[in-house]
């Protein structure tokens, strides 16, 4: 599927959050080079699911910034170095779908509207089936665990029913 964003709007929502000036640039994953970005580097249906933007910070030094963006979210990561061990761990550090779906809607209007209202509609159609699959097997287990009690009252309910007689059972009822 075709996005919506544009590098423009990359660079719109940068400005705004974090007033960083990015010249549409990229950390090439395969090279380790900076190069110009396209919009299929924000592609993650292969082998990455992140983008590293490029940019040079106010002191003049090269830096990166891992996001994840689609049309329906803005996700910056950051990487903390592990002092103890080796690597480094990467968490959320900031998430700007919120602004990024209102930049969309205000740059692309009915156009990004309409692709939203279909997002929109399948992940509540999603949420509902899955919260009726989660009821049905919660129905399915609490009448599994109420099988064995209730077979035991039957079972004393048989046995009573054989000692009496059919007249002392509507008298009792």
């Amino acid at each position: 599927m075709k996005t919506i964003f544009t590098l423009e709007d990359i660079q719109d929502l940068l400005m705004r959050k974090y007033a960083l000036d990015w010249q549409y640039d990229v950390w090439d994953r395969q090279t380790g080079e900076k190069r110009s970005a396209a919009l299929e580097d924000f592609d993650y249906s292969g082998r990455y699911n992140t983008t590293e933007l490029a940019f040079y910070d106010k002191y003049g030094i090269d830096r990166n910034l891992e996001v994840y963006v689609s049309d329906f979210e803005f996700i910056t990561y950051r990487d903390e170095s592990n002092v103890m061990g080796s690597g480094s761990t990467t968490y959320v550090d900031k998430d700007f779908t919120k602004e990024w779906i209102n930049l969309l809607l205000y740059a692309h209007g009915e156009k990004y509207a309409k692709r939203l209202l279909e997002y929109a509609e399948n992940n509540q159609q999603r949420i509902k089936e899955e919260a009726g699959q989660k009821v049905e097997k919660y129905r399915l287990k609490v009448q599994a665990q109420a099988k064995g009690p209730y077979t035991y009252y039957r079972d004393l309910e048989q046995k009573a029913k054989s000692v009496l007689f059919f007249d002392n059972i509507t008298e009792i009822k």
